[in-house]
């Protein structure tokens, strides 16, 4: 697979649309997209639609941040005890985060102890 450098005008290009992220691994982007003989628009489509992963998930990560969000407490790292009930389903409904698209709330309620800082923290 050959990749072909970034000319300096495109470069300055992509800095000037606040796109420079992009050029880490446009080259290889291009070479992959060649050897699929993907079109032009499928690979600009690729392209950006990387782009916007790539700027929510520095989004989440520094609002995470800002709220003091631990980020070790994930969903998939929450363990609960085994004489724990709860409902299963509604958790996973939750870890979805439907309801805050809905515009609802969620209220976490069980014993100390639990997990529920945690399940907060995690859906934060």
């Amino acid at each position: 697979m050959t990749t072909q450098p970034i000319g300096a005008d495109l470069l300055r290009s992509l800095k000037a649309l606040k796109l420079g992220a992009l050029a880490d691994t446009l080259p290889q982007r291009a070479a992959l997209a060649r050897q699929h003989k993907t079109s032009h628009i499928n690979f600009l489509e690729q392209l950006l639609a990387d782009e916007v992963s790539r700027r929510e998930s520095r989004s989440a990560a520094l609002r995470s941040i800002k709220a003091g969000l631990d980020p070790a407490m994930r969903i998939d790292s929450w363990r609960a005890e085994d004489d724990l009930r709860y409902d299963r389903e509604l958790l996973e409904e939750l870890a979805t985060l439907r309801f805050i698209e809905a515009k609802q709330s969620a209220i976490i309620l069980g014993p100390v102890g639990v997990g529920k800082t945690h399940l907060a923290t995690a859906l934060g």
